[in-house]
């Protein structure tokens, strides 16, 4: 398990991609890099970093090296390497897989990085651009540091990105040093305790019917979340895995820790 500052070799990687493959994108609005930087992460399961324009920031605060920069560089300077653009239009998952938005270049060294260039006047956020490259190259596991602090409508809209890929083979999950959010339809989950406090559990965008919870400190059966509630809000996991099922609905599933406000 090496640490999340520890230095995170990046370079590009320009073979198929395996089913399993991982792939990290940061991005910026970033709260509690100190708190992340304290927790441990094994960064050997990303086949590939991408950083999203103010993301490049973050990821030197942190050590991370990326592959791939991509944005319209607004916020930060354009960083050096093989250059492309892009058209910066809003593309389903759906055409994303079928047509990538651009492939890697053989003409990038195997230390260098690539440079993908979107205008500023766009559909889509940097954001959104970062998650729909990963996508479009194959990865299906997708987590972005950053996206979840700083404007509120960015905040917003990187949560309906977890509704855009929620009907896709995509795990996508945005974390920072105090929240880690998935979205997640009906069935049977997993949830590892981690080094986020609280657990909770907000409906998405209908009533969640069925829901049972194992592994945590308040525990229903068979009940009912209605959309507006905050009943789900602040439980804690205290077995080694919380096992959350439900029939119907949607589910944003947030793993929170307290905001520290001095020293973040």
């Amino acid at each position: 398990m090496t640490k999340m500052c520890e230095y995170l070799d990046g370079s590009a990687k320009n073979g198929a991609v395996s089913a399993g493959s991982r792939c990290l994108v940061v991005v910026g609005g970033v709260q509690g890099l100190r708190a992340l930087c304290a927790d441990s992460w094994d960064f050997s399961t990303y086949e590939l970093v991408i950083c999203g324009d103010s993301g490049q920031d973050v990821a030197r605060t942190l050590g991370i090296n990326p592959d791939v920069y991509i944005g319209d560089f607004d916020s930060s300077p354009r960083p050096a390497g093989q250059t492309e653009f892009a058209d910066g239009r809003t593309r389903s998952p759906e055409t994303l897989a079928a047509v990538p938005i651009t492939t890697p270049s053989d003409a990038v060294p195997g230390d260098g990085v690539e440079v993908i260039v979107l205008p500023v006047a766009k559909e889509v956020t940097d954001s959104e651009a970062a998650v729909d490259l990963a996508y479009s190259r194959g990865y299906r596991h997708i987590d972005v540091i950053g996206g979840l602090g700083g404007r509120l409508d960015h905040t917003l809209g990187n949560l309906g990105i977890l509704a855009k890929y929620a009907h896709t083979p995509a795990r996508l999950r945005w974390i920072d040093g105090y929240n880690m959010v998935s979205l997640v339809g009906p069935g049977t989950h997993t949830v590892p305790r981690n080094d986020y406090h609280y657990f909770g559990l907000i409906p998405f965008d209908g009533d969640v019917q069925g829901l049972t919870l194992a592994g945590t400190r308040y525990l229903v059966e068979d009940f009912t979340l209605v959309r507006g509630s905050t009943r789900g809000v602040s439980n804690e996991i205290t077995a080694q895995c919380a096992t959350v099922s439900f029939t119907s609905g949607r589910l944003l599933m947030a793993s929170s820790r307290d905001l520290q406000i001095s020293g973040q």
